[in-house]
């Protein structure tokens, strides 16, 4: 099942992004964000430079997992285990598992850059 996939590997980036805070604080957590998240004016810089197997287009597909706190993640969640399920038997796994990433890159639209404008 892959919304269930995709419940557990949000599960663990949070994880990982709480014990990060723990060990390191808000600046390692910080900098997870500035690795793995998506930083639109890197992805651009990428993209212009033809570099389109790099770390910034990666954080295309990796900005999908991360959250900023216990409500984004749950509220996330929940849509998920509501709605996917249908969606993910509907379409069947592969088309799902596609649709889902093509959201996340658009998804990437809405993404704030460095300057939090």
């Amino acid at each position: 099942m892959v919304t269930g996939a995709i419940l557990a590997l949000c599960g663990i980036a949070f994880g990982w992004e709480l014990v990060l805070l723990a060990q390191g604080g808000d600046a390692a957590l910080a900098g997870l964000f500035e690795r793995r998240g998506l930083v639109p004016v890197d992805l651009v810089t990428a993209l212009q430079a033809g570099d389109y197997a790099s770390g910034p287009t990666l954080d295309l597909v990796t900005h999908v997992f991360l959250h900023g706190n216990w409500l984004h993640l749950a509220g996330n969640a929940l849509f998920l285990w509501i709605f996917a399920v249908n969606v993910e038997d509907r379409l069947g796994r592969p088309r799902f598992a596609a649709l889902f990433l093509v959201g996340g890159v658009a998804g990437a639209g809405g993404v704030r850059h460095r300057g939090g404008v």
